[in-house]
């Protein structure tokens, strides 16, 4: 039997008042600014990874996961990442601030505070947590300038004060793996430095000269953005901004043997064991071979048939495309290895392939998603390719055609770059157990993009498992289902404030918003049953 539900409904509990209150409260302190007409949902349609994308608010002092709808399903506060946070298996935020790793849990609460025991020894840009337990970190070691002059340092700038690293820290903050590129570099202007040689006789090392000077910014030298491991290879992905290319090495080794050319599986060292992007560093080509201009995020893809290839993101900084001007782009790149698992390499040639597999760009897109600095890239499970626009903190996700499927601008992002995002796919290890409940968006007011929000491929070819309808004349939204489920709904206005909510809402149930002020209303139904989602926009006028 049909019944009314409305917002001034006798039943509704104090719990639901608190969380009213609360909620209020909340939405408040996000809209210290006010979002302008780009922020917020964009773009949502049924060919988008239906994930949870995590970024970092820095006006905002929070970290945020967010739906497909840009809506928040939960919030870090008085988060301090230096440059970039990620999660955990466990569903903990991690990242790298104040030369420490900070960890905290789902509900923000601190549970680690991590100090590295090791003087002249600085992390920077990202951390991710390994299996046992361990962090691996992108670092830098301090250098004096006698340092320097042993590697031959020739650019007419200042000398930097550090080289860049990767270490493996223990949960009491000591180095149990070391490995530095300071260790593994050639040149030949200096004959009576240490590592005076024929550079293209070397791929392996990397010639301390070949760093830009442009862009220069003291103390940094090589400058790794970012890095990324392979567990069922252990070797650890980095990339070397100032000389425009993405390095592999061995994570096998020893400490004593990173530092040299010999152990680990590979039986390297911590020599270079494959390279790609910029070959006339090594020797090999001119710069018309050259593809990567001080790219960001290379990183092994997980999914699908790139499986086990490196995609990137080419920020294009100095490089010019005729009748566009500057230009980023997306790459996916195979690493070609023999049955052994070694990185081919031809004699006096460049390591393969001289070509992407996929490019993505403004001429594949229609759209200039260009930032000369920071941004992103990942495969998702269902082949589409996840961007971070770092220059305009926005992040989309197209087809390996090109077609834009999914776009969202973070608000009050008007401090400038973002550094990089992800999207984490709804069954990530950590979300189990975890309540992934839309409580409104960053944006103020929101977003008036209508946003479907789908959560399964069913969902969309069999989007009818429950409707969401509203009829002007009755002034009811009425809820309609193939079958009964357990289930919850939440509407909340435009500002994301909880109006008000209902558990276990029966088939055909008919709620009045007679009552409710004039404007957009959100309705979002969870079908706890069937483990789906939908949201509805509906105009009361």
């Amino acid at each position: 039997m049909n019944f009314q539900l409305t917002i001034m409904k006798n039943t509704m509990t104090i719990s639901k008042v608190i969380k009213l209150c609360c909620y209020t409260f909340f939405a408040s302190a996000l809209s210290l600014s006010s979002a302008n007409a780009q922020d917020g949902i964009k773009l949502n349609t049924a060919d988008a990874y239906v994930g949870y994308t995590l970024c970092d608010a820095e006006s905002l002092n929070s970290t945020f996961l967010l739906d497909n709808c840009g809506e928040i399903v939960n919030r870090w506060t008085n988060t301090t990442p230096q440059h970039y946070s990620r999660l955990t298996e466990e569903g903990h935020l991690i990242y790298i601030s104040g030369n420490s790793i900070i960890e905290r849990d789902w509900n923000n609460k601190q549970v680690q505070f991590i100090n590295v025991n090791s003087n002249g020894l600085l992390l920077d840009y990202e951390v991710m947590k390994l299996k046992n337990g361990n962090f691996l970190a992108a670092s830098r070691r301090i250098r004096n300038s006698a340092y320097f002059d042993q590697l031959g340092w020739s650019p007419n700038v200042q000398k930097p004060n550090r080289t860049d690293g990767v270490v493996e820290i223990d949960q009491n903050g000591n180095i149990v793996w070391e490995w530095n590129i300071g260790d593994h570099t050639i040149q030949d202007n200096v004959t009576t430095a240490s590592n005076y040689g024929n550079i293209s006789d070397h791929p392996e090392l990397v010639d301390i000269n070949a760093i830009s000077d442009y862009d220069w910014q003291y103390p940094e030298s090589f400058m790794i953005n970012s890095i990324d491991y392979n567990p069922e290879l252990d070797q650890i992905l980095i990339s070397m901004r100032k000389v425009s290319e993405f390095m592999i090495i061995d994570h096998s080794t020893t400490t004593s043997e990173a530092i040299g050319s010999t152990g680990g599986n590979s039986g390297k060292g911590g020599d270079i064991l494959y390279r790609w992007g910029n070959p006339q560093n090594y020797g090999q080509g001119n710069d018309s071979d050259r593809i990567l201009y001080y790219q960001h995020n290379p990183n092994w893809v997980k999914y699908g048939e790139h499986k086990g290839k490196v995609i990137m993101y080419n920020n294009g900084l100095t490089r010019f495309v005729p009748g566009i001007g500057s230009m980023s782009s997306v790459h996916i790149v195979n690493t070609p290895i023999d049955a052994d698992g070694n990185y081919l390499l031809e004699d006096n040639q460049a390591f393969e392939p001289s070509t992407a597999d996929v490019t993505i760009d403004q001429q594949t897109t229609g759209t200039n998603f260009y930032s000369g600095y920071t941004s992103g890239a990942q495969v998702l499970p269902n082949g589409n390719i996840y961007i971070t626009v770092g220059l305009h903190s926005d992040f989309m996700e197209v087809k390996t055609d090109g077609t834009l499927v999914w776009d969202y601008a973070l608000a009050n992002s008007s401090y400038s770059y973002i550094f990089r995002t992800e999207k984490y796919a709804p069954d990530f290890p950590g979300f189990e157990g975890k309540y992934l409940t839309a409580n409104g968006t960053v944006e103020f007011p929101s977003s008036s993009y209508n946003c479907n929000l789908f959560t399964s491929t069913e969902d969309i070819e069999d989007i009818d498992f429950f409707t969401i309808q509203f009829d002007h004349s009755t002034q009811e939204v009425e809820i309609s289902s193939l079958e009964s489920s357990t289930n919850s709904l939440a509407v909340r206005n435009i500002q994301g404030q909880l109006i008000t909510s209902y558990d276990n809402v029966n088939i055909g149930n008919r709620i009045s918003i007679e009552r409710f002020p004039m404007g957009l209303y959100y309705f979002t139904m969870n079908d706890f049953t069937r483990n789906k989602r939908l949201t509805r926009k509906i105009m009361k006028y």
